[in-house]
């Protein structure tokens, strides 16, 4: 949302609106296969050319500002907490980098919750590639029929059932619009069902010992 929002800002400086279901198109993708350039779409739709490099500088600090301030979104501590609880291990699969994606669980006090950071680069590419998801399951020791994936972009959702995971799709403000057709469940928040029954709706896949992405 910190992105999206300081886009629509930049946009609204050249007197042009970012429309949101473009934006939501590129939730996910890894580096290179971003299907969208939000720069070359604001130099389309103003008709001017636009100074990438100012425009980034101007951008940069106010989106981190504005990323600092965000919570864990509604239900995720109880989820962290209740696996614990449970003995099941649990992995971080992101088409970011990892440093972005450990910086960001540093600040809010969840890196020590996730065993494994299964993120892109190094040759290793990102949604909707499944490398990052498989991976993450080989690094924890389990079988994808072993783990449940928790994604909220379509992106993510794809490359999470490519690689043989049951996968819920929890859209975000963002991704709500999306097609989440390829999820085995979607849910509205992880508020919305507590972990021990979704464990339940996945009996049988051997979660005895496994992992919640």
């Amino acid at each position: 949302m910190p992105a999206f929002r300081t886009w629509q800002e930049a946009f609204q400086q050249f007197g042009q609106d970012l429309d949101l279901a473009r934006w939501a198109a590129n939730i996910g993708h890894g580096p290179g296969a971003n299907p969208f350039d939000p720069y070359a779409y604001l130099e389309q739709l103003s008709g001017r050319a636009v100074d990438r490099a100012a425009l980034q500088a101007w951008r940069r600090p106010r989106t981190d500002a504005l990323i600092a301030l965000e919570l864990p979104l509604p239900g995720v501590a109880a989820y962290v907490a209740e696996a614990r609880e449970r003995s099941l291990v649990l992995a971080i699969a992101s088409s970011s980098p990892v440093e972005w994606v450990e910086g960001h669980l540093m600040r809010l006090r969840l890196r020590d919750a996730f065993k494994v950071l299964s993120c892109a680069g190094n040759g290793v590419p990102g949604k909707p590639a499944p490398d990052v998801y498989r991976r993450a399951v080989e690094s924890l020791g389990l079988l994808p029929s072993e783990a449940i994936a928790l994604d909220d972009s379509a992106t993510g959702v794809a490359a999470a059932s490519a690689a043989g995971l049951f996968v819920v799709a929890v859209p975000n403000q963002i991704t709500a619009g999306l097609d989440f057709g390829l999820a085995d469940l979607v849910l509205p928040s992880l508020a919305a069902m507590p972990l021990a029954d979704l464990l339940a709706r996945v009996a049988g896949t051997s979660l005895g010992s496994g992992g919640v992405r």
